[in-house]
């Protein structure tokens, strides 16, 4: 006990002394070492100075010995060889010259025996005429004496002043590592040897004042890493139970799936080839119980003749290379014999290079790869007959008659079967005999006239009947055979292929003498060529319909009178029918399409080729730049039987029919202002009533002398104008009837075209001469109005660019028999308006066209076209005519003749005012206008009437229905809200029908003939309405009322 306790504290002050001692004999080593290096790099320096003396010596002193040699000049070589003795560490200095059969030398100095550095130099001069000259040499020798004094001196005073360092080095190193390690390490040892599982988890932590506890040194690294390496440990050991844990699973898993495996799967050695494990698999495989397995070798499991191959294959597969043996023959158990794969590499079990095999039954595969084989070979055949049979099928396209289509299909046929002979007929009429086409005897010989009868019989007419093929091998000892024709080839044996069309036998292929006789597949494939050798008999006969057909479609095309032609797919016209051949000029066959038909450079940007080419049908309508015609154009594709496309285009002229759809356009568009014209004018009616009527009663009121009367009167004359415009502007729209009765044209003309000069610029002059005493003329006002304004607004269009002058004239004339050459009209008297212009004149292209409706030569948006074609329309209803002459550059003059009225005719009181009629009667007055109202009653009440008046239709009724004898008579407007005016008439017939009912009325659509009479309208007055026209209607109606009663 007590010897253990003086051995534990010496232990613990041993480490520091022993580092101590190991620090000096450390630091003494690594002095010894330092010392050694140094004096070893003191030689290395000196012994690099000696060779350094020597690269001197033979850069600066070489050159001159050679010299002196070479000149004999022993003086001079002594000097060199003193000088060269003179450099450090060279002791001796010996020059061996050569000069031809003499030698001698120089020498200087003492070599030596041992520590020499010896270099010897070789003395060559070289000559103009020989390349070099060998003098001689020079050894120097240098001693190595001066260095190894060197090095002992330096050797001395380095290891003194180290030794003294290593010692206070090691004092003051034992002190502080006696401090700051040692003491540190007793407690790690310490605490290492406590270590157990438990401990583990509870961290080292030393005993140390940390100045700063951001640093880390080495104790705490090793301090960190002891604690670092116990986690670890503890990690490691943690994780080896899961990971043992995990690879039993594993190799139960693996144990599981080698059993489990449906192939089989051996394991044998690679040195001894025994099977070392097997599955369950490869024990069914092979027949045997697990533990018999285990006892073979590879040569076990394989017949004896294969196991050279077995064992090459076991061999390649253990070397690595290759891992697949493929239909390795394998003997089970009972000794039966069947084919698998093993796919097999090597692994390393214990030491041992196993090869691990996967087993695979491959029996069946390669049956089926037998199989496949035969199958292979018979697809060959079939490919050969298709191939075949695909060229006969080429030559029906290009054969023109059946016979020669039946050449071609007859000949690859019996190529194909190995026949020499044959035929091929077609059947007769009757149904009797067969018709040959040719005859084939195959290079035997054969004198028998194919025109002699071929009766249906034997195996042609079962053939025939059964519509299949019918052979005999040994046609030549067979009853049939002696009915053969004398001279005919002998046959051996012999079939037939009927020909099928429409489910009935037409014609026949006869094989003969085929070598070793016909099979079932012969047959098969007869039947085939006969089956083409029907489509081709059908092609033909379609072949020739169709050109038929074509031939009749042709002469359909060129009947037609629609433009045809048939383009390629590159443009190129193939055909024109010769109404296109008409159209452009001449037949462009050959020539690009855009440019024959439509004067083009490049295809049209309407084109639908592409689509056409497609497959595709299209219409559309153009206009051809050619002609400047609108075409309806319907393109659709032709296919040919080489596979290419053509383009059958067919172009339909349709300019007439566009004019006509512009023409129709244009007419619903007049009809939609006709319409707008109507409700305009009811409006418009509406407004002037009481401007002309409350200016007719202040021309009343006022005195003759007073200046308002005057105003009141042109407020008055105005008001008319402006009714008689909106006339104008019904007539034009068709919504008046045109009443011709005697006119005195004149008032007319003037105040036409004081309206046009309202509208023309002051800088355009306006001449007017008209004739006073013209007679009348059976007219229109309204509609003369508007021949007029047209005109005139014309010649306007023609001089307001140069700001030319209109005259305009107005006169009566006697026409005769020699003045109507171009006229329909009849000899007599007539009245002559004419419009002349300084313009540019009329081209004489277009002067013919001027009266069409909708030919206009004005800009977009100047002119309509119609306004010269209704001026034509108007002259020729009014029995007149009209004439135009004009010149380029002098204008144009438009003469319009309206026959006169026979002067003999009175018009008494056409100018005289009747009396205004007067009266005392209850009248009912019904208007939704408050003012028009309020004005007719007043006009009435002048009168001497009794006026009831009502805005409301329906209140106006109201009053008749509650004492309709109270009223002589009825004023309505047509167009009012609630209830019409045709409406409240009806109401007001079914109340009291003699009632007299006056309708006043600005315009109104509801208004027709078929209305006012169903209604019994007494009287029709149109707004606006002046005094004396009321007065009298209203006075003519009421006293026709009375005379009836």
């Amino acid at each position: 006990m007590n010897l253990k306790k003086k051995k534990k504290p010496r232990g613990r002050q041993v480490l520091p002394l022993r580092l101590f001692l190991y620090v000096l004999l450390l630091s003494s080593v690594f002095t010894l070492v330092s010392l050694v290096c140094q004096l070893w790099y003191s030689y290395r320096k000196d012994i690099a100075e000696i060779e350094n003396s020597f690269q001197f010596i033979e850069t600066s002193y070489i050159p001159s010995v050679i010299n002196s040699l070479y000149e004999v000049n022993d003086e001079q070589l002594k000097l060199l060889i003193a000088g060269i003795i003179k450099i450090q560490d060279i002791a001796y200095v010996e020059i061996l010259e050569k000069s031809g059969q003499k030698e001698y030398s120089l020498k200087q100095g003492d070599p030596g025996t041992k520590n020499n550095m010896v270099k010897t130099f070789d003395l060559t001069h070289a000559t103009s005429y020989q390349s070099s000259l060998n003098l001689g040499t020079m050894t120097v020798v240098a001693s190595f004496k001066g260095v190894y004094q060197r090095l002992w001196n330096n050797a001395r005073v380095i290891f003194i002043s180290s030794a003294i360092q290593i010692f206070l080095l090691g004092f003051f190193i034992f002190i502080v590592i006696q401090y700051l390690i040692t003491r540190h390490l007793s407690e790690i040892a310490r605490h290492t040897e406590a270590i157990t599982m438990e401990t583990l988890d509870s961290p080292l932590m030393l005993r140390r004042i940390d100045s700063n506890s951001e640093s880390i040194d080495e104790l705490d690294q090793v301090v960190n890493s002891i604690n670092d390496l116990k986690q670890r440990l503890l990690r490691d050991i943690r994780e080896r139970e899961a990971a043992e844990v995990a690879r039993r699973k594993s190799e139960e898993k693996f144990r599981l799936l080698f059993q489990a495996s449906v192939d089989g799967i051996l394991m044998a050695d690679v040195e001894s080839k025994s099977i070392v494990e097997a599955n369950e698999s490869a024990c069914r495989l092979f027949g045997y119980s697990k533990q018999e397995l285990l006892t073979l070798t590879v040569s076990d499991i394989h017949p004896e003749e294969s196991l050279p191959n077995v064992l090459s294959e076991f061999k390649a597969q253990a070397e690595g290379k290759k891992s697949l043996a493929s239909d390795i023959p394998c003997l089970r158990k009972d000794q039966t014999i069947f084919y698998a794969d093993f796919n097999t590499n090597k692994i390393n079990i214990d030491g041992k290079e196993i090869n691990f095999g996967i087993v695979r039954d491959v029996t069946q595969r390669m049956h089926a790869e037998s199989s496949l084989k035969v199958a292979l070979g018979e697809a060959q055949l079939r490919e050969k007959e298709i191939s075949a049979l695909l060229e006969a099928s080429q030559i029906i396209p290009q054969s023109k008659t059946f016979e020669m289509a039946a050449r071609g299909i007859f000949d690859i046929c019996t190529h194909l079967i190995g026949a020499k002979s044959g035929y091929v007929a077609l059947l007769s009429e009757d149904g009797c005999e067969n018709e040959v086409l040719f005859l084939e005897a195959g290079g035997l010989p054969c004198d028998v006239n194919p025109e002699l009868p071929m009766p249906i019989r034997g195996l042609r007419g079962e053939a025939y009947k059964t519509m299949q093929v019918a052979y005999d091998n040994d046609f030549a000892s067979s009853q049939w055979a002696d009915f053969m024709p004398k001279g005919h080839v002998l046959l051996e044996n012999v079939l037939f292929a009927p020909l099928n069309v429409n489910e009935r036998a037409v014609g026949l292929i006869g094989i003969a003498n085929k070598p070793g006789g016909f099979t079932e597949q012969d047959a098969k494939i007869a039947m085939a060529f006969g089956d083409l050798a029907a489509v081709a008999l059908t092609y033909v006969t379609y072949q020739e319909k169709l050109r038929d057909s074509e031939e009749k479609y042709r002469s359909i095309m060129e009947a037609m009178d629609d433009a045809t032609a048939i383009c390629s797919s590159d443009y190129r016209v193939e055909y024109m029918n010769p109404a296109m051949v008409k159209r452009v000029g001449r037949d462009c066959t050959g020539d690009m399409c855009f440019n024959s038909i439509h004067g083009l450079d490049a295809p049209c940007s309407w084109c639908d080729h592409q689509r056409v080419m497609n497959g595709g049908m299209t219409k559309l309508e153009i206009t051809s730049p050619l002609d400047n015609k609108d075409y309806h154009v319907s393109s659709s594709p032709i296919f040919h039987p080489d596979g290419t496309v053509s383009k059958l285009t067919v172009f339909h002229d349709i300019t007439e029919i566009k004019s006509m759809e512009t023409r129709l356009r244009q007419a619903q568009k007049m009809e939609a202002i006709g319409n707008l014209a109507g409700g305009i004018a009811h409006d418009f009616n509406n407004i002037l009533f009481p401007i002309v009527g409350m200016s007719e009663m202040m021309m009343e009121d006022l005195p003759e002398s007073s200046p308002e009367k005057q105003y009141a009167q042109e407020i008055f004359k105005a008001g008319q104008r402006g009714g008689d415009l909106v006339k104008q502007i019904l007539a034009f729209s068709r919504q008046t009837d045109h009443k011709m009765i005697p006119v005195k044209i004149q008032s007319v003309l003037k105040e036409a075209l004081k309206l046009c000069r309202s509208s023309i610029p002051s800088d355009i002059k306006i001449n007017q001469r008209i004739q006073e005493d013209c007679g009348l003329v059976n007219a229109d006002s309204t509609q003369f109005h508007q021949v007029v304004m047209n005109l005139v607004t014309n010649a306007y269009h023609a001089v307001e660019k140069n700001s030319g002058e209109i005259s305009v004239s107005f006169k009566e004339l006697v026409l005769g028999p020699g003045d109507l050459s171009d006229s329909l009209l009849e000899p007599g008297p007539y009245a002559l308006l004419t419009v002349s212009d300084t313009g540019s004149g009329i081209d004489p292209i277009v002067k013919d066209k001027i009266f069409e409706p909708y030919f206009t030569t004005k800009a977009q948006g100047k002119g309509t076209g119609l306004g010269l074609a209704t001026v034509y329309g108007i002259i020729r209803e009014h029995h007149g005519d009209i004439k135009v002459y004009s010149e380029l550059g002098k204008g144009s003059t438009f003469n319009v003749y309206l026959p006169l009225v026979d002067k003999s005719l009175r018009l008494d009181g056409m100018n005289e005012k009747s009396a205004i009629g007067t009266g005392s009667e209850r009248i009912l007055l019904v208007d939704d206008e408050q003012v028009i109202v309020n004005l007719e009653k007043t006009i009435l009440e002048r009168l001497g009437y009794q006026v009831d008046s009502f805005t409301s239709s329906v209140d106006a009724l109201v009053s008749f229905r509650s004492d309709p004898d109270a009223y002589d008579i009825v004023i309505t407007d047509m167009t009012m809200p609630q209830m019409t005016g045709d409406l409240f008439s009806k109401e007001l017939r079914e109340i009291s029908a003699d009632i007299p009912i006056i309708v006043c009325t600005g315009f109104s659509e509801r208004i027709s003939k078929d209305m006012l009479q169903s209604l019994k309208i007494d009287g029709l007055l149109m707004k606006p309405v002046i005094k004396s026209d009321l007065a009298r209607m209203v006075r003519d109606t009421i006293d026709a009322q009375k005379i009836s009663e």
